[in-house]
């Protein structure tokens, strides 16, 4: 160990990407690689909690959210990326401000509302359409939308600037 502290050898472990020798504490392995790397080298995919570096990560396009390639690639069902969706009213507390702000998904049949650590996304459908919206937990700001045939294909993004008149 570089750093002046004494732990036994058994306890100390390489990093793969650094090589730099850590205690086995502070080191976590790749979801993808199964490397063990520093800690600091890594982050956590918000919906999962896999570890990945960043060189590992996809965006899912159904939310835009970067992730673990095991949720990322979700296009025909969009739910993954966002672990389980749960049927709501829309009288719903978490749906309501988006329905001040954009009054058109009034008009929507129903609404399934999923949440991961950073973003809640709503997924709006009726007929033959649904639309997904990604608002920040923090924030409440529309991060992204995208919509698509409610039975199959992919998403196509939805310009926030214009969402109104898409919904």
């Amino acid at each position: 160990m570089s750093d002046a502290r004494v732990i036994a050898a058994v306890a100390i472990a390489r990093c793969r990407i650094s090589g730099q020798r850590l205690p086995q504490t502070e080191l976590v392995r790749s979801t993808v690689t199964g490397q063990q790397v520093a800690r600091e080298l890594v982050v956590r995919c918000p919906v999962s909690g896999d570890f990945l570096m960043d060189t590992e990560r996809v965006c899912c396009r159904a939310c835009q959210q970067w992730g673990s390639p095991r949720i990322g690639q979700s296009i025909v069902k969009p739910a993954k990326c966002v672990g389980t969706y749960k049927p709501v009213d829309v009288e719903e507390a978490h749906v309501l401000p988006l329905l001040d702000r954009f009054p058109g998904l009034a008009n929507w049949r129903s609404f399934r509302l999923g949440f991961s650590e950073d973003v809640m996304v709503l997924n709006a459908s009726k007929g033959w359409q649904r639309r997904l919206l990604v608002v920040d937990r923090k924030t409440r700001c529309l991060r992204s939308a995208a919509g698509n045939p409610r039975f199959g294909g992919s998403c196509s993004p939805i310009d926030v600037q214009h969402l109104d008149q898409n919904i």
